[in-house]
């Protein structure tokens, strides 16, 4: 008997991501983990997860199965009572390759919450999110950027409640706080955005300035790039302002950091 635990990660959806299965048989274990730089799903993650676990097995086994996606687990037990999952509308060819991988075994699922406790998801969702990240990392260092001369540092402090940003031109430096009341660390961060690019616009030469936008909050790189659609009412009117603002620059770019290599830039 082989117990397989399986998580998946993806940075967006769909973005980079990663992929982690823990192996344990006879007191011995193997954690598996997987990069993925392309776009991708959680879903998908997940689902590879599971092939990839299933294709380590050299022998035939009995296979118990632990993940915390209903997704996987579902479309699982299908696949075991001979349903075809290969024109799915989603993850077609994933599928197709965890029927195959799922074919020499005895397989026993089990659902485990996620989040809950269980040292074993525990440990491969940490995994899988690792393994995310370092693809996010790498697609973010490949991503082409222009020499920009101007560049806007948004950070958060208190929690989030108070967002910083700082701007920085070849002749001068500004900088402000912003702490609206009940506000998200997003939030926070999309009012101290508009002030930083409010301060810009005023300034000699803005429009043929290209400004590099930088911080670690994802959501709001991503949804600067439209490439995440602001979802929450009361950022929405936010990110439009910041939109008209931005078109009072030659060029407005974003790039992601982490929080460790963002303080680096004072």
């Amino acid at each position: 008997t082989v117990t397989v635990t399986t998580d998946g990660s993806a940075r967006g959806n769909p973005g980079p991501g990663g992929w982690a299965a823990l192996l344990e048989a006879n007191g011995r274990e193997r954690l598996l983990t997987g990069e993925l730089d392309t776009p991708t799903t959680n879903n998908a993650m997940e689902l590879t997860a599971v092939v990839e676990a299933l294709r380590a097995l050299k022998l035939p086994s009995r296979v118990v199965l632990r993940a915390d996606s209903q997704y996987v687990l579902g479309g699982l037990r299908r696949i075991l009572r001979g349903d075809d999952l290969s024109r799915a509308e989603f993850n077609a060819a994933l599928w197709q390759a965890l029927a195959d991988a799922a074919a020499p075994h005895t397989l026993i699922l089990e659902w485990v919450r996620a989040h809950n406790g269980d040292a074993r998801n525990e440990r491969v969702d940490a995994a899988a999110n690792a393994a995310a990240n370092a693809a996010n990392a790498r697609v973010e260092a490949a991503r082409p950027r222009s020499a920009a001369a101007w560049r806007i540092v948004l950070r958060s402090e208190q929690g989030g409640t108070r967002g910083v940003w700082q701007l920085r031109t070849p002749t001068g430096d500004y900088d402000g706080r912003v702490q609206p009341s009940g506000a998200t660390e997003l939030t926070s961060l999309y009012h101290a955005f508009i002030a930083a690019l409010e301060t810009a616009a005023t300034l000699p030469d803005a429009a043929e300035a290209t400004i590099a936008v930088v911080s670690s909050l994802e959501t709001l790189i991503k949804q600067g790039r439209g490439e995440w659609q602001v979802k929450q009412p009361a950022q929405q009117p936010l990110a439009r302002r910041a939109k008209a603002l931005r078109a009072s620059f030659a060029a407005v770019e974003f790039q992601h950091l982490p929080a460790a290599a963002l303080r680096q830039l004072d």
